[in-house]
């Protein structure tokens, strides 16, 4: 029998739990009350009353080696952790990782308990944050990739529009392949200067905690142009006044915001297929292809 995209994601994400608390059994972690804190593109726990997240990469894996990633993800973490720069680090309570679960790839995490009583960090100190976080991996040793990855989820996003008529109109599709010829060029070349960064900057990767704001998830870490860690910054004026508040000059910074927005598009159309009936999908997609 031919599933649903909705059953699709509940086995995975069902069999991705499973191995997340089979290995926290393996480590002596307990695993008989976890909270889950994420499910789309992995699967997140906090594995309390211990002071410990476990990360399970599931529909990610589809597109990136998930044991380099998690590699990464944990040497960033630990790196910036090492210099100062507030993060949620990998786990000192046990191993942090990579560990292989039952098919599975996954990390342990140090659990930062949200502050539900603090006030939303505000754009401008996400910048100066932000300008912190790449002062402290200017000097990262190890070898990350560019956004190479970036242009082929483009490319892939392209592709996949064949399969969707209908999802864009005439205009639309023909400014995102109009927008792609003039930008893939800065993903697989980029132009600008290019250092670490942490690669998926996003208001879901900053958690409030009772000592302050950390960055958490490390996963698409890269280097490239600075422009593209504060690509969301530049799809409004209060944002790109917060960027030159908080962060100063960007080199080529509307175009990093475009690639940006660009990238999110096709993203969303090549996991079309497994998600596009979740809420909202299709709109996001449009909303991000406003700010190509």
């Amino acid at each position: 029998m031919t599933s649903t995209p909705a059953e699709r994601r509940a086995a995975r994400s069902q069999a991705a739990r499973e191995a997340a608390l089979a290995a926290a059994r393996r480590f002596g972690l307990p695993a008989d009350d976890p909270v889950l804190l994420g499910d789309v593109f992995s699967v997140v726990l906090h594995l309390r009353p211990a002071p410990v997240v476990v990360r399970v990469p599931t529909w990610t894996t589809d597109l990136r080696e998930p044991v380099s990633r998690i590699t990464s993800d944990l040497a960033v973490g630990a790196w910036l952790h090492e210099h100062g720069v507030p993060v949620a680090p990998p786990s000192a309570e046990v191993p942090p990782g990579p560990h292989a679960q039952d098919g599975h790839h996954l990390s342990f995490w140090t659990w930062v308990e949200p502050d539900p009583g603090a006030d939303p960090v505000a754009p401008a100190a996400q910048a100066r944050m932000l300008r912190e976080l790449h002062e402290g991996l200017a000097a990262f040793p190890d070898a990350l990739p560019g956004l190479e990855p970036v242009a082929d989820d483009i490319t892939a996003g392209l592709d996949a529009l064949a399969r969707h008529p209908g999802l864009l109109t005439p205009d639309e599709e023909a400014r995102l392949r109009e927008a792609a010829d003039e930008l893939l060029p800065e993903a697989r070349c980029p132009a600008a200067p290019v250092q670490p960064l942490h690669g998926d900057v996003n208001p879901g990767n900053l958690v409030v905690g009772a000592a302050g704001p950390v960055w958490i998830d490390f996963e698409e870490a890269c280097r490239g142009p600075v422009g593209w860690d504060l690509g969301m910054f530049g799809w409004d004026d209060d944002g790109r006044a917060a960027v030159a508040a908080g962060y100063g000059d960007v080199p080529a910074f509307a175009t990093y915001a475009r690639l940006r927005a660009l990238h999110l598009t096709a993203f969303l159309i090549g996991l079309r297929d497994h998600f596009g009936d979740t809420e909202a999908w299709d709109d996001s997609t449009r909303w991000f292809l406003s700010h190509v």
